[in-house]
C-alpha cells in the first residue's frame, strides 16, 4: 500500500487529475472495506442544512497552476496543495484535494503570497475580504457561545480561542464510483470552533448530539458532474493555553 501511495502522491494530479483523465475504477487507496460501508449506512447522520453561497465564480481549470507551485508535504509551508493532507498515516483516502492556509496573520499576510486564482474577486469578496469577515464571525460567535455556558461575552476571546486559524479550501470533483469511498472520512474537528461556507452540492453529514461540542461529521462522495466545493476556517487558538472553565 505505502508504494501505491507513493506513485499516486507523485503524480500530484490529485484527484481532480483522476477525473480529467477518464478514470471510471477509482484506485485501491481510496476504496472503503465493505462491513465498514455497511456499518455507516445504518448509522444515523443528518444532513446539515445551512444558508449556501455560489461559489460558482471559482475557476476550477485553475487548480493546475496551484498544483506546480503549492503541492507539498512539508509541515512548514504555511500555504500547501495535496490530496488528503494525512494520506500516509489514514487507512483509507479521502476523496478530496485541498488547499490549506495554516497558521497565519491575516494583517500581516501578503497577498501575492497566495495562489493566482484566490486574488480573484469571487462576488461579493476577495479571498482576503472574505478571510477578515470569517474572521469577524467568529470573534462575534465566540460572544454568543461565552454567555451560553454562562460566561462574560469577552470570555473566549480573552482566552485566546480566535487567536489563531487556517482556512482550508476543499475540492471534491465527481467520483465514478461515490458508493466505494468517502469524500472525507468520519471525524470531529480539533479546533475551538469551525466555520464552513459550502456551495448548493450537499455533501456534508453530521451525528448531531444537541451540545456545544465537536460532532462526529462526514462528506459523502460527490456523485454530481460538477465538482463541490467548500471552506472551512478552523479556529484553533494557536499557543493558546486552554484551562476548565469557572
Amino acid at each position: 500500500r505505502a508504494k501505491e501511495l507513493k506513485g499516486f502522491d507523485d503524480t500530484k494530479v490529485g484527484v481532480k487529475g483522476l477525473v480529467d483523465a477518464g478514470v471510471v475504477n477509482i484506485p485501491r487507496i481510496f476504496i472503503q472495506p465493505s462491513e465498514e460501508l455497511a456499518q455507516e449506512l445504518i448509522t444515523h447522520w443528518s444532513n446539515l442544512q445551512v444558508l449556501v453561497v455560489d461559489l460558482g465564480g471559482i475557476r476550477h481549470n485553475k487548480l493546475e497552476d496551484i498544483v506546480d507551485q503549492f503541492y507539498t508535504r512539508y509541515p512548514t509551508r504555511s500555504i500547501k496543495f495535496n490530496c488528503n493532507f494525512d494520506l500516509y498515516f489514514s487507512r483509507i483516502a479521502s476523496w478530496r484535494d485541498m488547499l490549506g492556509i495554516y497558521n497565519f496573520d491575516i494583517n500581516s499576510l501578503d497577498p501575492n503570497q497566495l495562489p493566482e486564482v484566490c486574488r480573484y474577486k469571487l462576488y461579493p469578496y476577495t479571498t482576503m475580504a472574505h478571510m477578515k469577515e470569517v474572521r469577524k464571525l467568529g470573534e462575534t460567535l465566540f460572544g454568543i457561545l461565552s454567555v451560553a455556558l454562562g460566561l462574560e461575552p469577552e470570555y473566549l476571546k480573552g482566552m485566546g480561542c480566535s487567536n489563531g486559524y487556517d482556512f482550508v479550501y476543499n475540492y471534491y470533483p465527481h467520483c465514478p464510483q461515490p458508493k466505494l469511498t468517502l469524500g472525507a472520512q468520519g471525524n470531529s474537528d480539533p479546533s475551538f470552533l469551525t466555520i464552513l461556507l459550502q456551495d448548493q452540492i450537499r455533501g456534508l453529514q453530521v451525528l448531531s448530539n444537541d451540545k456545544l461540542k465537536s460532532v462526529d461529521h462526514r462528506v459523502v462522495a460527490n456523485k454530481h458532474a460538477s465538482p463541490r466545493v467548500s471552506v472551512a476556517c478552523f479556529f484553533a487558538g494557536h499557543a493558546t493555553t486552554v484551562s476548565p472553565l469557572p
